[in-house]
């Protein structure tokens, strides 16, 4: 009987090393656009042009901003609860909420694929029990 190639890898020992991309990138994707939005917001306070929002008001802009980052700043402290491994339902939820569609330039185009990406990997059953394995057993 031959084997097949999915049989002759070897498993990784720590599962929780599968969440480090999608959390590395959730980490980056939503640092940059908050970073966008955080000098979006400024150019509305100071007056300045809005070259890729046209929202019709100046402070309709300037809400999504602030209502952007009221999603990407959790997204991103669960993405570094995922990289750390602790907190198992805060990684759940920030990648639930790389999964809500904000006002942001290029932010749902790629958040999305990684929150799902992540919300797979979290319901692994070996994944999810590496989350008290970590540290001592605390989650």
């Amino acid at each position: 009987m031959t084997k097949t190639p999915l049989e002759y890898r070897t498993p990784d020992p720590q599962p929780s090393n599968r969440l480090r991309a999608p959390a590395i990138f959730l980490i980056v994707i939503g640092g940059l656009t908050l970073l966008g939005l955080v000098i979006d917001f400024i150019h509305g306070i100071v007056g300045g042009a809005r070259p890729y929002f046209n929202w019709g008001t100046r402070e309709g802009a300037m809400f999504f901003d602030a209502a952007s980052a009221v999603v990407l700043v959790p997204m991103i402290v669960g993405a570094i609860q995922m990289l750390r491994v602790r907190s198992y339902w805060i990684a759940v939820a920030a990648a639930i909420l790389a999964l809500i569609p904000i006002p942001a330039p290029c932010c749902n185009a790629f958040t999305l694929p990684f929150g799902i990406w992540a919300l797979v990997l979290l319901a692994n059953p070996e994944v999810n029990a590496s989350f008290g394995r970590v540290k001592g057993g605390r989650c």
